[in-house]
């Protein structure tokens, strides 16, 4: 008899322990079972597992406690290898966080320890029949002879080529047709662009290549320029650990970036390629996870959570686009980073963890300088070619615009003419979804928000509706204001859908869209990105996603219509963002021999992040920017953990935000800010409040935030959720 300590599938702090089963049968640890808890029937995930002698009443009152028996083993083998078993613990003492919680976010929908599991898709196969190669006509009847007339030389036919006959079953039975069946992947990674399928590095490449790969430093900063070909060292440093034995994780920040890295992967390596993003599907997920974890596939690409990829014998780890902020969960669930992820992962095993980009986030980039982890440097474009040429368009000097379009300025007018014209390429960024930010009433200036987070609703005019993008709540647009009955409304700032209505009316030429609301699915991006790369459109209008990454060849003008979008928004990494956003979109631009220009468009022309993202010359933006973050003392310098509150009552989270507030204070700890509580605020039908917690080293704060879980974890009507340096502060 075995004994079980069992996680149940519940993510609250109250349930993260262990419970007793007991079975009959060997389970495996990192197994699920099924199991009777408090009366419902739920998944338990098998953390250890104890072999005893005796009866199960002997050891029922040896312990002292019921122990029950589990319903049902679901896996004969471990859903989480050993190393994969090792990192959840970590990362659940890492961010405080329940430990079936970590295993939940590490694994696919379908094989998490959770009751929709008895839903989720299954293996696929494909049937087929198969000749005997030995097999004899002699003594077979007529029926049985047209049945194997129907091969036509074939050795294997699909089962829904023939009759399911009595002859078809005398020759199965004969064993002279075999039936088969293989396993069929529901997901094949396509090439969407063509690629050589041999790379030459240069001189400042290689030496990159030779320092990651010689270093004993764990971890590198692989930093170049746009354009600088650090996709080819990544490349060949994957070869290098390939021919090692060896297998590698690459993640890119969003799934519009991968049918450029799978195409370029393909392209070279012909095969052995998964990919894990959230536009797959929870059958196609599955596959691909099982293709990694039986070692089929060596290299693995996707976003964010491909960082848990079981990849077998793990010797690489590239993070492409570093600095973006898609790689920390932020919202909902385990608040991972996967950069942390990635260093956690590496603590134990050989492996080597690469982060590249043109614009470093602040933190990286002062480790490299401190020499925590290695650095190296692409400083020119590949094959020498030149940054583009880039203008600044002042949105407040009336005189560049016209009456035609408060949106176009009359210089990106005339570069766009001239643009099509010469039937060359341009990217168009407007950082905005939607047609307005919001829709305001004109005569009492009512602005429409989400019931269920406060938000502001974005204006969709495509189908005429208000959008939360944050929850997705929708309605249609009200013809009158709900507060004071007036029927005219004023827009804010102008999204994507208002640029498109603009374009249209000057250029009256065909152009493509990429944006998040109708390019979701990845087909969908496939479909636009191959149409724009074949030139089946001259221009291409997006949000962010067509910011960073992409490499077409006949793109020789970029225009960034909004650069104010993010520049004013309360967090303190703005002006980071708003640098990296322009200093990526310029980068798309003049990646062949043509020269290429690019256009801002801006209010606040001299503000240090625009000039220095003008100039492409991230070392000053750095030098600015890290003054502001030693004078607040925001990270690298300090720190971040954020203590959120949220219940349903609003005088409840009030009192308990001004005790948790008291609380901390009264602990007088060292190198310590506690900031807040922030105003209440709605989000997806709760009440929130912040507390902020700045501080050196995490073991000031950790013991007296694991008091705080104690206390916070069995009240019914509160919940606390703690974010180690939040993206939003």
């Amino acid at each position: 008899m075995y004994l079980l300590k069992v996680l149940v599938q519940h993510k609250v702090y109250s349930l993260n322990r262990e419970f007793v089963y007991y079975s009959n049968e060997v389970v495996k640890v990192g197994a699920r079972v099924s199991i009777t808890f408090n009366e419902q029937k739920i998944v338990g995930f098998v953390n250890e597992v104890v072999e005893v002698h005796g009866d199960i009443d002997t050891v029922i009152k040896e312990y002292g406690f019921e122990i029950k028996k589990i319903d049902e083993i679901i896996d004969t083998t471990p859903i989480l290898n050993e190393e994969l078993l090792l990192l959840a613990k970590k990362l659940a003492n890492y961010y405080l966080y329940p430990l079936i919680g970590v295993m939940q976010t590490m694994l696919p929908p379908s094989l998490r320890p959770k009751d929709v599991l008895f839903n989720a898709p299954k293996i696929k196969y494909e049937t087929f029949y198969t000749l005997n190669n030995n097999y004899s006509k002699s003594g077979l009847n007529k029926n049985e002879l047209k049945v194997l007339d129907r091969f036509d030389g074939r050795a294997t036919i699909k089962t829904s080529e023939l009759n399911k006959t009595k002859a078809l079953e005398s020759l199965i039975n004969k064993n002279i047709v075999l039936l088969n069946k293989k396993e069929v992947n529901r997901y094949i990674p396509v090439i969407t662009f063509s690629y050589e399928d041999k790379i030459a590095l240069n001189e400042e490449q290689n030496n990159a290549y030779n320092s990651i790969i010689y270093s004993s430093q764990k971890a590198f900063l692989l930093k170049g320029v746009t354009g600088s070909g650090k996709t080819e060292v990544y490349i060949k440093l994957v070869e290098y650990y390939l021919n090692k034995g060896k297998s590698a994780i690459i993640l890119v920040p969003e799934i519009a970036l991968t049918p450029l890295m799978i195409s370029r992967l393909l392209s070279y390596f012909k095969g052995g390629v998964a990919v894990l993003h959230s536009s797959l599907t929870d059958a196609q997920k599955y596959d691909e996870y099982r293709k990694i974890a039986s070692g089929e596939a060596k290299i693995t690409i996707g976003t964010r959570s491909a960082i848990f990829a079981p990849n077998v014998n793990l010797g690489l780890i590239i993070i492409d686009e570093e600095n973006d902020e898609c790689y920390k969960q932020d919202d909902q669930f385990l608040l991972y980073n996967a950069k942390e992820v990635a260093l956690l992962r590496s603590e134990d095993k050989d492996v080597k963890i690469v982060f590249g980009s043109a614009t470093p986030s602040i933190e990286l980039m002062a480790k490299a300088l401190k020499k925590q982890i290695g650095f190296v440097e692409l400083k020119h474009r590949y094959k020498e070619i030149n940054l583009p040429k880039v203008s600044i368009i002042n949105r407040l000097d009336h005189n560049l615009f016209s009456t035609k379009s408060t949106i176009f300025s009359l210089p990106m007018i005339m570069k766009l003419k001239e643009v099509i014209s010469n039937n060359e390429q341009a990217i168009l960024l407007i950082n905005s979804r939607g047609y307005a930010t919001y829709l305001m009433c004109r005569d009492c200036g009512y602005v429409f928000k989400c019931p269920t987070c406060g938000l502001p609703l974005h204006y969709h005019k495509e189908d005429n509706s208000l959008y939360c993008h944050h929850c997705d709540y929708k309605i249609k647009k009200p013809t009158r204001c709900p507060n004071c009955g007036n029927t005219y409304f004023s827009y804010g700032n102008f999204g994507i859908e208002k640029v498109e209505e603009d374009f249209k009316k000057i250029f009256k030429v065909p152009y493509l869209v990429l944006d998040s609301d109708r390019t979701s699915k990845t087909y969908q991006i496939e479909r636009v990105l191959r149409d724009f790369n074949e030139k089946k459109a001259n221009i291409l209008i997006g949000t962010q996603l067509v910011s960073k990454g992409h490499d077409f060849k006949e793109v020789s003008f970029v225009g960034i219509l909004n650069a104010d979008t993010l520049l004013n928004y309360p967090n303190y990494r703005s002006k980071e963002i708003t640098f990296n956003l322009i200093t990526q979109t310029i980068g798309r631009a003049g990646r062949n021999d043509k020269q290429g220009y690019a256009m801002i468009q801006t209010s606040f022309v001299n503000d240090y992040s625009i000039l220095t993202a003008a100039n492409q010359d991230y070392e000053e933006f750095f030098n600015e920017e890290i003054k502001m973050r030693k004078l607040l003392l925001n990270p690298p310098f300090m720190s971040i953990c954020s203590l959120e509150l949220s219940s349903k009552n609003n005088d409840l989270l009030l009192q308990k935000g001004k005790e948790l507030k008291r609380y901390l204070f009264s602990l007088n700890l060292e190198q310590v800010q506690i900031l807040g509580p922030t105003l209440i605020r709605k989000s997806r039908g709760s009440l929130l409040t912040s507390i902020f917690i700045k501080y050196k080293k995490l073991s000031t704060i950790k013991d007296h935030i694991n008091d705080l879980i104690d206390v916070y974890k069995t009240q019914s009507n509160l919940n606390l959720r703690i974010n180690f340096n939040p993206f939003s502060f």
